[in-house]
């Protein structure tokens, strides 16, 4: 239950940045741009968890493509 809390207190800040400032916050979330077959994406660090998604500045949307371990995620 712990992890499901962090996962939407992250993904509200991050929504908040996107919709209000029309950032992507790289230094107060812990994410990366994604490079190689994974151009145009982002992930959010959440411990061993991560989140991939594409964001959307023009319109402040945010669409996840998976969730899921640091292993599986990239296959």
């Amino acid at each position: 239950m712990k992890i499901l809390r962090k996962f939407i207190l992250q993904l509200n800040q991050l929504l908040l940045f996107v919709e209000e400032q029309g950032i992507i916050p790289f230094t107060d979330l812990d994410i990366k741009k994604m490079k190689g077959d994974w151009e145009g994406f982002y992930r959010l660090r959440i411990g061993k968890m991560r989140i991939i998604f594409t964001v959307n500045i023009d319109s402040g949307e945010i669409e996840i493509y998976t969730i899921g371990m640091r292993g599986d995620v990239y296959k």
